[in-house]
């Protein structure tokens, strides 16, 4: 019992760094839910408590509670008294009562609940065994709770945790951090981190469906998206895989919904997930730059002169590097070595072409026979189709443009790397593929929004 007690304060003060954040960036009640605050709050939280860790560990300073806490309270200090002032820092727990729902919603919400609780079981009663999590990730996590630090010695087999050192360390020094709180190394408990990165995706995904479609449709999509079997698989087994698919799609979701409102707090909101999901795994790098090619497109078509784009652009930019910044700098000022198998190759350019069938063929079987994804590539083409006279809209057509880049882009990295090779073992493009499927579970919601409104309408005109 007191170990989950010590689980909860571990997570509570991730959760308020991120939530004193949200209430500076987006003070008004109204704008945001508290229980998207929440979760927005838990996925900005950890992103920035650790990299306020690591900014502890480059510079010698070590890992014990009091050196950790004492730093957080030092960068929360003015962060709160500008919230305090605001009157935005109380959490408004009548917003949480919920209105009369009908039966069918209670079974739709009951279903994503036993979905959510069997994820948390999974995480609290099964340690980590996966190879690549249990090598590389809580490797690392355990280096750092055992040497209270980075492990800064660069001629040590386990200098920056051991593993692949040019891997991002957000997830291992959320582990470490709830390690230290429990005061002892737990390979089950840890994992809760990742059934509360679920919580948080499904609220906002949840959140995020509800501004343009009922209720009904939002618990059915929100439900969608929690059967699908590698997304939940993920959730229970510590790679880094699930928490960038979460904050790549949250940074999406809130990307349009900057485009649909032009409010700028849903663009710093975005920004700075882009960022964190580049701070948890080097792919996220790749996704980051998709979204501000996506930016770039919705300010050529709303015709923005030169310095507007340059100003939108540069300081999304700007933003989310602040998380990714710090460790690349500590990756050349230590000199590690790039990854090999994301080194682009580009004299083979030309040479690759006998690639593209294999690709195709890769993709093809994996997104629509066994790729764990049930019938959802297949559905989300006959949304396609069926929405094809909608796709000028601005949530079908950037979510669209989306799916399209973030696809392309890994197509072309197994064309251009030496990631190829893994292709063909087919261990890593339903990972690949696992980051955008919040993304594509939304674009059917669109559809079947619309397709029952229309539905609607006619049963109406008929009466």
């Amino acid at each position: 019992m007191i170990d989950y007690i010590k689980l909860l304060l571990a997570l509570f003060l991730p959760l308020f760094v991120g939530y004193v954040l949200t209430c500076i960036i987006m003070p008004k009640k109204e704008d945001i839910s508290e229980i998207e605050r929440l979760a927005l709050s838990y996925l900005i939280g950890t992103g920035t408590f650790t990299l306020l860790i690591f900014m502890l560990g480059a510079f010698g300073i070590g890992f014990s509670l009091f050196n950790i806490i004492t730093a957080t309270g030092i960068m929360l200090a003015l962060p709160v008294i500008i919230a305090v002032k605001n009157k935005s820092l109380m959490l408004d727990l009548k917003s949480f009562k919920f209105a009369r729902l009908k039966w069918l919603e209670v079974l739709f919400l009951a279903l994503i609940l036993s979905r959510v609780s069997f994820v948390l079981f999974e995480d609290l009663i099964k340690p980590v065994f996966s190879v690549d999590a249990f090598a590389n990730w809580s490797l690392r996590a355990k280096v750092f709770f055992f040497d209270s630090g980075l492990s800064m010695r660069t001629k040590d087999l386990y200098f920056a945790g051991g593993g692949q050192p040019f891997y991002p360390i957000n997830i291992p020094l959320m582990e470490t951090w709830i390690a230290k709180v429990l005061g002892y190394w737990n390979d089950q408990l840890f994992k809760v981190i990742f059934g509360l990165f679920l919580i948080s995706l499904l609220t906002i995904f949840y959140c995020s469906v509800r501004r343009f479609a009922s209720r009904p449709v939002s618990l059915v999509s929100t439900y969608l998206l929690s059967t699908l079997p590698l997304l939940v698989h993920h959730a229970t087994i510590e790679y880094a895989d699930f928490p960038l698919c979460v904050y790549i799609a949250c940074s999406v979701f809130f990307l349009l919904n900057y485009f649909e409102s032009n409010q700028e707090k849903h663009l710093y909101f975005s920004s700075m997930l882009a960022g964190i999901g580049a701070w948890t795994k080097s792919e996220g790098m790749s996704l980051l730059l998709v979204n501000i090619v996506v930016i770039c497109v919705y300010l050529i078509r709303n015709n923005r002169d030169m310095r507007y784009m340059a100003a939108k652009l540069g300081g999304y930019l700007l933003l989310a590097l602040t998380f990714k910044v710090p460790w690349s700098v500590f990756n050349v000022y230590y000199n590690i070595p790039k990854s090999i198998w994301q080194k682009i190759e580009y004299t083979k350019m030309f040479e690759n072409y006998y690639r593209i069938p294999v690709i195709i063929d890769q993709f093809y079987r994996k997104l629509f026979f066994y790729g764990n994804w049930n019938i959802a590539w297949f559905v989300f083409f006959a949304a396609l189709i069926i929405s094809f006279g909608s796709l000028n809209k601005t949530r079908y057509l950037y979510s669209l443009l989306q799916i399209i880049l973030v696809m392309s882009a890994f197509a072309f990295l197994y064309y251009i790397t030496p990631s190829y090779e893994w292709l063909l073992q087919g261990t890593t493009l339903n990972r690949n593929v696992l980051i955008i499927m919040p993304v594509v579970i939304y674009f059917i919601s669109l559809s079947l929004s619309d397709a029952l409104s229309a539905w609607q309408k006619k049963a109406d005109n008929v009466r």
